[in-house]
């Protein structure tokens, strides 16, 4: 039964045979069933030499803001969005 499936979808147990001896890792956000996933790690604040640069710290802000606007799936204009703006704002100051 399984073997029709798989050559069904073009496969053959040869390739199965490959892919399962192949190295599997498994993300698992919010849970310890797998590796976990945690965003809010990556908000600490970046090493000094950044903070200290102007340029770079931009740099960083603007990634970091527009990395966690587009999780929620916000194409944010960092002049004029306001989600960019107070997000920018409040992850400054924590910084």
């Amino acid at each position: 039964m399984w073997k029709e499936g798989i050559e069904g979808h073009h496969q053959d147990s040869a390739r199965v045979e490959k892919f399962s001896n192949v190295e599997k890792t498994i993300y698992t956000p919010g849970s310890s069933a797998g590796i976990s996933v945690n965003v809010l790690s990556s908000l600490e604040a970046p090493p000094e030499n950044i903070l200290e640069d102007s340029d770079a710290f931009t740099s960083y802000l603007s990634t970091t803001v527009s990395s966690l606007l587009s999780l929620i799936g916000i194409e944010a204009d960092s002049v004029e969005s306001v989600e960019y703006l107070l997000l920018a704002q409040l992850i400054s100051t924590a910084w």
